[in-house]
């Protein structure tokens, strides 16, 4: 069984999503179960990651791979946002012990930092030392040493403290499900070759032109949301005769071209990803107790903790006191079961 272990849900997002997950109960929160692999959320930080890795090693004694994974700032100029990276040695600030992971073959090393490092002087003292700084993968590495365990380090590169930067941490939180999917095209590529990539990708767009020329109307945007679509069906091994039963199926109806489309990236959406669908509906209904006329009620899309956001017309006294009384009412666990994948 591989542990898998990411600071944030953002950097986890596609691997919740393209492996059959289930919520760990009784335990920490955020960590999750598939039939060959388990995944935990740690938050940020050494002794969380080593706090999290060792109390899963402990309870499950059938790991026999742990997984550090997720962003890391660059320290050597030669590597590039977006690149991934997997580490050779694990250093932290202020820590003399150092660990080795299983990839010797890497000309990469890591350090972990106690706190961000979000300027260049930080950055330029850590490089002499390591290629990349993350905050976790140290407490990682302690932990997996302690219980014998194969480690790793995989890393996809989000900045560059060495560079002058402006809402780097905002930047990186909008990037996130970016990176995770890079990670986890990494992950089959490298350690599940039978779920790898085919070099020779089927494509939608051909298949519609094809066929459905006239059914269909793409503009440059909506072209670029399917081949990113299209890469993740593949990633998740999607029969394509799927995917032509649903284009074959809104050809038929009675809408126009660019509404047919609208509608297939989001049919392709929920055929991608079916807890996400389910996921939806259920925090669409929960969050339709403070819905009206009136009052809009959506989840922010900051994945790192739950957030509302509500907007409200009141023109009445008796619409604020209305207001009031659904918020009093409202139960945020529920909000809580689903976000911790109780659904």
């Amino acid at each position: 069984m591989d542990l898998l272990i990411f600071a944030h849900r953002g950097e986890a997002h596609a691997f919740l999503h393209h492996f059959n997950f289930c919520h760990v109960d009784n335990f920490l929160a955020n960590i999750f179960r598939s039939e060959k692999m388990l995944l935990a959320i740690c938050g940020e930080g050494i002794d969380n990651a080593q706090i999290y890795t060792s109390a899963c090693l402990a309870k499950f004694p059938e790991i026999s791979n742990v997984f550090s994974l997720g962003v890391a700032g660059s320290l050597n100029h030669k590597i590039s946002s977006n690149e991934i990276i997997e580490a050779r040695t694990i250093y932290a600030q202020n820590e003399f012990k150092s660990y080795q992971t299983g990839q010797v073959r890497s000309q990469f090393d890591l350090i972990s930092s106690p706190s961000r490092i979000l300027n260049k002087e930080s950055a330029q003292k850590l490089s002499y030392f390591a290629d990349a700084v993350d905050r976790e993968s140290y407490g990682v590495a302690k932990a997996s040493s302690f219980f014998k365990t194969n480690f790793r380090a995989i890393k996809v590169i989000s900045d560059s403290p060495l560079k002058k930067q402006t809402n780097i941490c905002d930047f990186v939180k909008e990037q996130a499900l970016i990176y995770s999917d890079k990670l986890l095209k990494y992950y089959l590529n490298s350690y599940l070759p039978e779920n790898s990539i085919k070099e020779n990708s089927y494509q939608i767009i051909c298949f519609i032109d094809e066929h459905f020329a006239n059914s269909f109307y793409f503009t440059f945007t909506l072209e670029k949301q399917l081949n990113v679509l299209e890469e993740k069906l593949e990633l998740k091994g999607i029969d394509r005769s799927q995917i032509e039963e649903v284009i074959v199926s809104l050809s038929k109806n009675e809408k126009r071209p660019k509404e047919r489309t609208l509608e297939l990236i989001s049919c392709l959406k929920d055929l991608l990803n079916p807890f996400e669908k389910t996921f939806n509906q259920k925090v669409e209904s929960i969050l339709s107790s403070l819905n009206d006329q009136y009052t809009k009620t959506r989840i922010n899309n900051n994945l790192e903790k739950i957030t509302l956001e509500m907007h409200s017309k009141i023109s009445h006294p008796l619409q604020l006191d209305c207001l009031v009384r659904r918020l009093k009412n409202f139960d945020w666990s529920e909000l809580d079961h689903v976000f911790e994948g109780k659904i």
